[in-house]
Parts: C-alpha cells; sequence; structure tokens
C-alpha cells in the first residue's frame, strides 16, 4: 500500500498544478501575496497591477484562480470582472473579491457576476490562504508569514510606514485644498481623497495600525454619504474641511507615535473626540441628502 501524503505536502502538490492571479493596484500587497502564494506550492503566479492588465493576461494564460482588489483605476474590481466573465473561458474561473468596503451594495452589485468569495481589508493573510485553500477545495495548511515566506516584516513595515506616511501628507494636502474648490471641481477633488481614505483604510490593519483603519473608515463613510449631491458639498465644504482636518490629523498622530492596534485606552478618547464632531455633521448631511430626495 503506497504511503499517504502529508495533507501539506498533497496541498502544495495541487497549488502547484494551478496558476493564480492576483489583481491589485498596491505593489506592497501584490508582494505579499505572492510570497504566500509561493511558499504553498503555486509555481504559476501572475500579478497585475490593473484590470486592463489583468484581462490582457487572460488572453494569453489559463488562469485557475483570481485574487482581486475591489477600488482600481481606472477599472475598479466589478467592471473588470463584468469584463473578464465575457471570455468564455474565464466564465466559471473562481474569484475572491478582497474591499475595504463593508456596503452590503457592493456584494449587491456584484451578485450576478459569480464571485466565490468575499474578504474584507485589512486582509490577514493566513486568512486569505485559508479561502483560497476553500475556494479551491484543498487541503489547508499551517504557517508562520515570518518563517514560512521569508518575509523580513520589520523591513516589510518600514516601507509600508514610509508609504503610508507619504499618503496622509498628500491627504493633508488635499483636505488643505478643499476650501478652494469650486462647484466644478469639488466632486473630482472628493473623489481624490476618497481614493486615498479607501486605500489607507485597506492596508492599515494588515501592518497593525488598527486605529488608523478605523479613523480612515470614518472618513471614507463621511465623503460617500456627501459625494452624493452637489449642492451638499458646497453647502458642507467648509464644515467638511473642518471634519477632514481632524481625522487627517488623527491619522498623522497615530502614525507618528506608532500606535499599534486599537491604541487601548488612549485610542479609545481618541475616537471619542473626533466622533464628537463628526457625527453631528454626519447627521446634518445626512437630513440634507433626505431633504433633497423630497425634493
Amino acid at each position: 500500500m503506497p504511503p499517504t501524503a502529508h495533507p501539506s505536502a498533497r496541498g502544495q502538490q495541487d497549488l502547484a498544478d494551478l496558476t493564480i492571479l492576483t489583481l491589485d493596484d498596491d505593489p506592497t500587497i501584490r508582494s505579499i501575496i505572492r510570497s504566500a502564494l509561493a511558499q504553498c506550492g503555486c509555481r504559476n503566479i501572475l500579478q497585475a497591477e490593473s484590470g486592463p492588465q489583468a484581462l490582457r493576461l487572460f488572453e494569453t494564460q489559463r488562469v485557475d484562480l483570481v485574487l482581486c482588489d475591489w477600488m482600481m483605476e481606472p477599472m475598479n474590481g466589478l467592471e473588470f470582472i463584468t469584463e473578464l466573465r465575457k471570455f468564455d473561458k474565464a466564465a466559471a474561473v473562481p474569484v475572491v473579491m478582497v474591499t475595504a468596503n463593508s456596503e452590503p451594495t457592493d456584494a449587491m452589485a456584484a451578485r450576478h457576476l459569480n464571485i466565490a468569495a468575499w474578504m474584507l481589508k485589512p486582509i490577514a493573510i493566513k486568512q486569505l490562504m485559508e479561502r483560497v485553500w476553500s475556494v479551491l477545495s484543498l487541503p489547508a495548511q499551517s504557517f508562520s508569514i515570518e518563517r514560512d515566506l521569508g518575509v523580513d516584516l520589520g523591513a516589510l513595515h518600514e516601507r509600508y510606514r514610509a508609504k503610508l506616511s507619504n499618503e496622509l501628507r498628500e491627504l493633508e494636502h488635499l483636505v488643505a485644498l478643499l476650501p478652494q474648490r469650486d462647484r466644478q471641481q469639488i466632486g473630482d477633488h472628493l473623489s481624490s481623497m476618497l481614493r486615498l481614505f479607501h486605500t489607507v483604510k485597506g492596508q492599515a490593519g494588515t501592518f497593525g495600525y488598527d486605529l488608523v483603519t478605523t479613523l480612515a473608515g470614518i472618513g471614507q463613510n463621511l465623503l460617500r454619504e456627501a459625494s452624493g449631491d452637489i449642492q451638499v458639498m458646497i453647502t458642507y465644504q467648509h464644515r467638511l474641511h473642518r471634519v477632514l482636518s481632524i481625522l487627517a490629523a488623527a491619522m498623522s498622530l497615530v502614525l507618528r507615535n506608532d500606535i499599534k492596534g486599537n491604541g487601548g485606552s488612549a485610542g479609545d478618547r481618541l475616537l471619542n473626540k473626533v466622533n464628537e464632531i463628526v457625527v453631528p455633521v454626519r447627521m446634518l448631511i445626512g437630513s440634507e441628502l433626505k431633504d433633497a430626495k423630497v425634493r
């Protein structure tokens, strides 16, 4: 009777026969996912930084699984999957969608596109790999990111910290310019800020900055609501500027002091102070939007 393979060995052999495409516009996230897939036995890993690039890969490559970011430019995850399903050979390819947005409207919009699984950012690589094995019906494995993947987490953390610092400076710059934007400019300006809040929210927690993720989520939700009506944007332009300035300053404070996790009692106090300012403005905007619908 032939010897029985160890479950991890069987899982690695199964992944070795598959081609997995990871689509994300952030090179740091792509690098981490690639390292995890490679260590778990996948020899055929394709990477794309945009939807159009990924679609070109599908024209010449066989792909067995896609790990797809939701919010990208110029083509977001929903638009990419819509185009992907037009390929006959891609109609049944499973897709794991990764998103920083917990709004159910995303899942509703994509319900007809046969998405195999959803994961909320910030992602934990262990949970991501478990989802990959589950979607592909393969035996799960156990690994340590630092030991088994050969990833220098200290160096990776410092690179991400520098990247996050640059993104927060860019966000502070955009917020500072908000009062100067007129009716023709403000919509695109809010979209640029929304994009940065989304990016920060989706990645900060992966590197331990859970409090930054929470603060960025507050900003993202506020901007999503305000961007629904141009007149609301103009009416509350200066209040939005004040609130967003406070959020950007709070995130910079957390990063500057290298506060990991939720920050404990100090994090709770910071969130309470932020919400004391944000919640009334969000309620005013929500009320204004309701009145606008009635009118």
